[in-house]
């Protein structure tokens, strides 16, 4: 399975390295708090990242 970074978090450049959240943790904390509500209000749920996701549909097939 292939993953991406997460919304707000990013590799480093040429690295294949774990996604590292690319602002402080204030913006981050009130980000969060701005996206929650809004998916509440949209979906009625919210998610929490990990920082990334999986790509919806993505099949490897021998490491390519």
């Amino acid at each position: 399975m292939d993953y991406e970074c997460d919304f707000g978090y990013a590799r480093e450049m040429g690295s294949l390295g774990t996604c590292k959240l690319q602002m402080t943790e204030d913006q981050w904390i009130k980000t969060k708090e701005m996206r929650k509500n809004e998916w509440c209000e949209q979906y009625g749920y919210y998610e929490v990242t990990q920082g990334y996701r999986k790509i919806p549909g993505d099949i490897c097939s021998s490491g390519i």
